[in-house]
């Protein structure tokens, strides 16, 4: 600072520090691939190229993994950034369930992913039917009951913590093992999250190996994101790497199971494969869409980013007018960026923290209380939510 004598201009640099940055369409991979160091399980990798995978992990150690496949589709798709973390070998189904467990609570620290995958959850009804067909058949619905509990694991993971979405995946196509739409349907039936969605069928790379698509989605979500932004729906976009899938669609196929909420993939003759569908497993309306679901995700997970610097703060009006502004400011980004319905400010979102949403019962347990509404594009009405201020955090917290 410098010391001001006489009367004058003086000036001084000041370093304006931007804004924390947000990233999305994060996955984090989880499966059974094996590390190059044997203390390295349950240890999440963060990768940013495709080649740093070789570094990191052993795929000739287990061909069979799906990781490997589905983080090049990652990048191969327009994925800049994911995570990998790879499982503890299991040997049986109740090892698989306890295994994937220790992943996800590897990874719920993590507050920069908001995606999660786990390719290799189908990966012990392959080596199954791989080792003999016969028992296979025998053991076929324990295996795919094992599948789908895991799958509502990662799904009740999504929903505790708030700022993530799952994509999972069908029941596997190996050799003549397949999954019909009747049993896609079947599983879709046991599963039930606002935070995830199912995707339908399994694609073929040009080695001839079939996938779990989740890769290529996550790396289409990537994509999109970077693009356009998060409020656009992940569909309609040409899978990279993918030259047929792995079960032939048509329109009625599509009619049927996209009112079960199950998003297909589409041969399309002349434009490839496509993703011809974005909803969520949750039949409530209110958050039948992907990119309403991962809009919303995405706000929280701002807000608690930039408001956690708010703790400890005095809960005074003063505070109160600082909320209104902050987050008035960033949504006001999103409606300038298509992402909200409404032609002014008034109309797209509203922000309130006052003495109204402030009363003294909670200022004196120590919360500052702020109300966001928001009108999203599909549907055309005002989703409210609530920002609560503890003494350890900011929380964005959602209507059921």
């Amino acid at each position: 600072m410098q010391t001001l004598r006489t009367p004058g201009v003086y000036w001084q640099e000041i370093t304006i520090q931007p804004p924390p940055l947000l990233e999305t369409g994060v996955p984090a991979f989880l499966g059974y691939v094996v590390p190059q160091q044997a203390d390295r399980y349950n240890r999440p990798v963060k990768l940013n190229t495709w080649p740093q995978f070789a570094n990191h992990f052993k795929p000739e150690a287990n061909p069979s993994s799906y990781v490997m496949d589905c983080v090049q589709a990652f990048f191969e798709n327009g994925g800049r950034r994911c995570y990998v973390v790879p499982l503890e070998p299991v040997t049986t189904s109740t090892n698989a369930i306890a295994s994937l467990s220790k992943g996800l609570d590897a990874i719920g620290q993590l507050d920069d992913l908001d995606i999660v995958c786990a390719p290799d959850v189908m990966l012990p009804l392959v080596e199954t039917f791989r080792a003999d067909r016969q028992r296979y058949q025998f053991d076929l619905l324990t295996l795919r009951r094992t599948a789908q509990e895991m799958q509502r694991r990662i799904l009740s993971h999504c929903d505790s913590l708030g700022n993530r979405i799952a994509l999972l995946d069908s029941y596997p196509f190996y050799d003549e093992l397949s999954c019909t739409p009747a049993e896609v349907v079947q599983q879709r039936g046991g599963l039930e999250a606002a935070n995830g969605a199912l995707y339908y069928p399994w694609v073929q790379l040009a080695s001839g190996r079939s996938v779990p698509p989740c890769g290529h989605i996550a790396g289409i979500i990537a994509q999109t994101d970077q693009t356009i932004g998060v409020h656009k729906a992940p569909a309609n976009h040409m899978l990279t790497g993918v030259v047929d899938i792995a079960y032939p669609l048509d329109d009625t196929i599509n009619g049927e199971l996209y009112p079960q909420q199950i998003n297909c993939l589409r041969a399309f003759s002349g434009r490839g494969v496509r993703v011809w569908g974005a909803r969520t497993l949750q039949t409530n309306t209110r958050w039948a869409f992907v990119n309403n679901r991962r809009l919303l995700l995405t706000v929280g997970r701002w807000i608690q980013l930039i408001l956690t610097e708010a703790t400890f703060e005095a809960n005074t009006p003063m505070l109160w007018a600082q909320i209104e502004r902050e987050v008035g400011a960033y949504l006001n980004t999103l409606l300038l960026g298509g992402a909200l319905t409404g032609s002014s400010a008034e109309e797209a979102y509203y922000v309130r923290c006052n003495a109204d949403t402030n009363p003294p019962a909670a200022r004196e347990n120590g919360m500052v209380i702020a109300q966001v509404g928001l009108a999203l594009t599909v549907p055309n009405e005002f989703i409210e939510a609530r920002v609560v201020i503890h003494a350890s955090n900011a929380q964005f917290i959602l209507p059921e």
